[in-house]
């Protein structure tokens, strides 16, 4: 039976949480356990002065702590005990040690049966964050199930909260973007208008904006980030800090605000390479490597995509391993470097596969047809094209990999000499691309389209398809793309080019 002392104190624990503000609940605490007789009592103080070590990014301390809590936790009841084992889960998962994450995971799991409290249902939620995070989807799924049943019994909103936002996890994971973000907004309706400072309403509020990002929408993505970042700093969570300025630097990166992303992602390492959290720093230092090739800085691209597979591979994340791989190859390929870009996307799609992560599966395909095509290397492309249709014709919603797919399709038609099949094809991605709002897309294949009308001997069809494309991607600043436009066009026609660099929106 628990001592009516502690439950007091956890009470007010709680209280202070939701309240927000991490440094009064550390004030309190301290007291707490100055005030403590019994050694128990005394433990279990600093079982939640360690919980919160985690929790503000002082993992030195937070592990000192649970070597002198473990040492004696045969004072501990089956509850606190199973909170030392998911403290200690939490910080070998956030070092990068997945499996002895597991195994403390494992151990909580099992203290937890003879406890009275909710760890069971806390343990449940890790197990399944820590299952889909290695892309052991089914594994994850079976823990979130548990989860729910065990919520039916012994509702709690906060936790209510986190099985929503994990679900939004898996949404997103297999782009059900809709119903991601509506069970991110659930998650955040879960919380209530009093618990305003919690860790978990910051991270519903950085998804919220990845996902509005995702969606076209930049300028909310950014407001729902900002305030996720306030959120977290008001804390402090200074892991909460470091995602969000990862989240931040992604977001820069698809605006094509390259400087920025550099910005926020390396105040996101400095916060990860302090703290010590090895599998995070992993994700940043591919990030930074994609910001390094859009700015062409290629070798520095790849140094730091090495750096990220190097610590995927030996932390067991086979998901992170398997976007490493992905990023490494996409730098390669932009570099000009074929041999191994394919040897790396490859090794990325593969991967994939074992997971049985089907939509990156595909995106994996579909950039092993642009490396192959780019080197006139038809016959593997359309291997590679032909998978990838396989497995989009399994999926109802029409994405941007649908368009990419028609695209390439067209494309090798028209390599081929299928005019007919290549206009088809082309005309199709077309549409996709503008229902979808997909203007690199659209630009690429208004000058595909070109290129089919040239080889037609349509030359007013392709001078259209040509302004079409120049237009969109001198809006989009695509340099690769605009000087075979102004090759294109000055051939075919200059006097229509030089009405395209006079016209007003030049």
């Amino acid at each position: 039976m628990k001592s009516v002392y502690l439950k007091l104190f956890r009470c007010e624990l709680r209280r202070l949480e939701k309240k927000g503000g991490f440094r009064a609940v550390e004030r309190y605490i301290t007291t707490c356990e100055a005030y403590f007789q019994k050694r128990e009592y005394q433990l279990v103080a600093l079982l939640e002065k360690a919980r919160l070590g985690f929790l503000m990014g002082r993992w030195d301390d937070c592990l000192a702590l649970l070597d002198q809590v473990g040492s004696e936790e045969s004072l501990l009841e089956p509850d606190d005990k199973a909170l030392l084992y998911l403290v200690n889960a939490k910080l070998h998962q956030g070092y990068g040690d997945l499996n002895q994450s597991l195994t403390f995971l494992e151990l909580a799991l099992a203290e937890a049966e003879h406890g009275e409290g909710l760890t069971s249902i806390e343990a449940n939620l890790e197990m399944a964050a820590l299952f889909h995070r290695i892309g052991e989807h089914e594994r994850g799924q079976e823990f979130l199930h548990e989860t729910e049943a065990l919520l039916k019994v012994k509702p709690d909103r906060r936790l209510a909260s986190r099985l929503a936002f994990e679900k939004g996890l898996v949404g997103v994971r297999s782009e059900r973007l809709e119903d991601a973000e509506d069970l991110f907004k659930l998650s955040l309706a879960c919380l209530g208008k009093n618990d305003v400072g919690s860790i978990q309403r910051g991270e519903g509020l950085r998804f919220l904006g990845i996902l509005a990002c995702l969606d076209g929408r930049p300028v909310e993505g950014l407001k729902f980030q900002k305030q996720a970042l306030e959120c977290h700093q008001a804390l402090p969570y200074r892991m909460g800090v470091a995602k969000t300025y990862n989240s931040l630097g992604q977001t820069c990166l698809k605006l094509g605000r390259y400087q920025e992303a550099l910005y926020f992602l390396q105040l996101a390492e400095q916060i990860c390479r302090e703290v010590g959290a090895e599998a995070e720093r992993a994700m940043v230092f591919g990030k930074l490597g994609s910001v390094y090739t859009k700015l062409g800085l290629y070798e520095k691209a790849i140094a730091y995509q090495k750096k990220d597979l190097e610590i995927s591979s030996s932390v067991g994340n086979y998901r992170a391993l398997a976007f490493s791989l992905r990023n490494l190859g996409l730098s390669y390929k932009a570099s000009g470097d074929l041999q191994k870009a394919v040897q790396y996307l490859r090794d990325s799609r593969d991967r994939f596969a074992e997971l049985e992560d089907l939509a990156f599966q595909v995106k994996a395909d579909l950039d092993l047809v642009a490396a192959l095509l780019e080197h006139d290397r038809i016959t593997e492309a359309f291997g590679f094209l032909e998978d990838a249709q396989e497995l989009l014709d399994k999926r109802f919603d029409v994405t941007g990999d649908h368009v990419n797919a028609r695209y390439f399709a067209g494309v090798i038609a028209l390599d081929t000499e299928n005019f007919h099949r290549a206009e088809q094809m082309l005309w199709q991605a077309l549409e996709m691309a503008k229902a979808l709002s997909l203007q690199t897309s659209q630009a690429d294949i208004h000058y595909q389209l070109a290129r089919l009308y040239v080889k037609k001997n349509d030359s007013v069809a392709a001078i259209e398809e040509l302004r079409s494309s120049y237009r969109l991607a001198r809006g989009l600043s695509l340099d690769r793309l605009t000087g075979k436009i102004v090759s294109q066009l000055h051939e075919l026609d200059p006097e229509a080019l030089f009405n395209e660099l006079i016209s007003p929106s030049f």
